[in-house]
């Protein structure tokens, strides 16, 4: 690692509790988990090591065509980085020692000098590897990212927000960190400070004012349009001609000198600790001095657009996503905004982003300067306790209400711990129903006090006894809906079993009837036989008497025929 520019500026390689080769391996297994493809992964690769293999390319001076210009000193570099780019290393010479200006009928290639040449060879790796960062990041949240839901959506977030920034020497970067810095402990002030007294004075609420610092003049003082800090370090990137880091203090040192959260050497011309090239801002966590060397440069981070379209047109499939503005297609010749507009854009989404949720806040104090963890130093402690508001604070929380809701969510999640209220409170509106339950408590000011349209509990303790008493009636309540449960549990069972008796005693006495209507059937058919076999016998018999008769009768006829024959 000590053999590459980017890496070997501190002369720092290794940390003795970092295991670098085990690191590498979760990264990498991290990746694979989240759902990155192997071409994905080794393309991350290519990119860092191309961006090392790019710190490394040196120039030299030399005269060309009558002008001085650059050359490359070592080409192995530039091979070594075109490769993995993906392009040819004429290709990547040319971006980096020429650039194309192209007029309104004409291009023009010019020549750059050795300082332009490591310029444009540093923006080009920052491109790239802010770029890689962003897209690391999108395809991270795009694998993580909840399918959208028709009925909207709950998020919870972590924010971890920059540390505050001091160093011997302060530049363009501990000046960009620090301005986030004052507009989140601005909005630290507006949630916890300045929006909770002004909700008590909103609500009627009997309230005396604690004092803080609102930082909020420094912000203006920083990005006010027009005439912050970042506006005039815009408008000195925009000016045409030789504009230098000291044509910018001047203008500082102009527009800003009778700002008391500002201080210059022109200002101050006593105090020597202030060198000619540096202005001082009073931040909340105190003072900085910023040396205005490389703010211009650092603001503008131009890429010229030769290296947008060489970039866009390697082979490295993503790096057409990275550079899409280098599309010949695109002809939108928009000047891009400075890293000052796109912080400022940046920190301001952020802001409206945390404003519309419900943050809260967890205030990490740096015991000691030296990161052990058996030192306490009671000077650094007391110093961030004091710049970050939290004394007044927590003066504000102490002498507040710790707890502040609508009348309409009381009256809801309470009432059933009065029989007015409970199940439903028609009598009146929401704040009379709490005023209702809080009469029965016995509970009044100065434990409570009631607003215009929330209910403010100054003492934890008075809303743990509401939630005792809740709890305990919610137990009550339970065993009673578990009574009336098991009772229609029981009815309904109960209710089950008669229809079922019925039901069945109605098919029995079916069955009895049914059994009782072939008995007598069957005797009756029974009873009919034997009627017609004794009427069918009495008439054989009949029938059998009246044939012996008739057959005497006949032979006493014809004895009486044959006697008279005879006589």
């Amino acid at each position: 690692m000590d053999t590459y520019g980017w890496l070997n500026q501190n002369g720092c390689y290794t940390v003795p509790t970092i295991d670098d080769r085990k690191m590498f391996s979760v990264v990498e297994s991290a990746m694979k988990k989240i759902g990155f493809l192997q071409d994905e992964i080794h393309g991350v690769y290519r990119l860092i090591a191309a961006i090392l293999h790019l710190g490394n390319v040196r120039f030299s001076d030399t005269f060309r065509n009558g002008m001085d210009t650059v050359n490359v000193v070592d080409d192995k570099e530039i091979v070594n980085a075109a490769k993995l780019f993906g392009c040819t290393p004429e290709q990547l010479i040319n971006i980096l020692i020429t650039r194309t200006v192209q007029s309104a009928t004409d291009k023009v290639t010019t020549h750059l000098s050795k300082s332009d040449a490591l310029y444009g060879r540093d923006a080009l790796c920052k491109a790239i590897y802010n770029r890689l960062f962003s897209w690391i990041i999108q395809r991270i949240n795009d694998k993580i990212r909840a399918p959208q839901r028709a009925y909207g959506k709950k998020v919870i977030g972590v924010l971890d927000i920059y540390g505050f920034e001091v160093f011997e020497a302060n530049s363009f970067e501990q000046f960009i960190i620090n301005y986030c810095n004052e507009k989140l402990q601005q909005l630290f002030i507006e949630l916890t400070l300045k929006t909770e007294q002004e909700e008590y004075v909103k609500e009627g609420i009997e309230w005396i004012h604690i004092d803080y610092f609102n930082n909020a003049v420094i912000c203006e003082l920083i990005d006010a349009p027009k005439v912050g800090i970042l506006a005039h370090l815009d408008e000195q990137c925009l000016l045409p001609g030789n504009v230098t880091d000291k044509t910018f203090l001047d203008k500082l040192n102009t527009a800003c000198l009778k700002h008391e959260h500002y201080d210059s050497r022109t200002k101050s011309r006593s105090d020597t600790k202030l060198g000619f090239e540096c202005f001082l801002l009073k931040h909340f966590a105190g003072n900085v001095t910023y040396n205005v060397d490389g703010f211009i440069d650092k603001n503008n981070d131009l890429l010229f657009k030769d290296m947008s379209q060489a970039m866009y047109s390697c082979d490295l499939f993503f790096l057409k996503e990275m550079f899409p503005e280098g599309d010949p297609i695109n002809k939108n010749k928009k000047r891009p905004p400075t890293v000052g507009q796109q912080m400022k854009s940046s920190v301001s989404m952020l802001v409206k982003d945390l404003m519309s949720k419900r943050p809260h806040y967890i205030r990490c104090i740096k015991p000691n300067d030296i990161k052990s963890p058996s030192v306490f130093s009671d000077n650094i402690t007391r110093h961030q306790v004091r710049y970050l508001g939290l004394l007044e604070n927590i003066r504000v929380r102490r002498a507040g209400y710790c707890y502040r809701q609508p009348y309409n969510s009381v009256l809801m999640r309470y009432k059933m711990l009065c029989d007015d209220t409970w199940p439903n409170y028609r009598r009146g509106n929401a704040k009379e129903g709490v005023q209702e339950i809080m009469k029965v408590l016995n509970i009044s000011s100065p434990d409570i006090e009631f607003g215009k349209t929330k209910l403010f509990i100054r003492d934890p303790r008075t809303l743990f006894l509401l939630e005792e008493k809740r709890k305990e009636r919610v137990i009550s309540l339970v065993i009673l809906l578990q009574k009336v449960a098991r009772g229609f549990s029981a009815r309904s069972k109960f209710l089950r079993m008669k229809a079922s008796q019925i039901k069945i005693a109605s098919h029995f006495r079916k069955y009895q009837q049914r059994k009782l209507f072939l008995v007598i059937r069957y005797s009756v058919i029974k009873m009919q036989a034997l009627a017609r076999g004794h009427r069918v016998s009495n008439v054989y018999h009949l029938n059998s008497v009246f044939a012996i008769v008739s057959t005497d009768v006949t032979i006493l006829k014809n004895r009486r025929h044959f006697c008279r024959t005879l006589l």
